[in-house]
């Protein structure tokens, strides 16, 4: 997160993939998308929320 400020806002998009991020057996594109929903949950210096619209949306803001 070094190059997001203080507050800074990051939306990611088609993070759900079509359902195929609940995969046990996930390809490359999946596990990269599942590893980083994973890494945003994980991380204590931001606050998310991710968004069940279309495709998924994930809102990313740095405290």
């Amino acid at each position: 997160m070094p190059r997001l400020n203080r507050g800074g806002l990051l939306a990611i998009d088609n993070v759900l993939m079509g359902g195929r991020i609940l995969d046990t057996d996930p390809d490359e594109g999946t596990a990269a998308v599942q590893g980083l929903n994973n890494r945003i949950m994980n991380d204590e210096r931001v606050s998310s929320v991710m968004l069940g619209m279309a495709d998924g949306l994930t809102l990313v803001r740095r405290s």
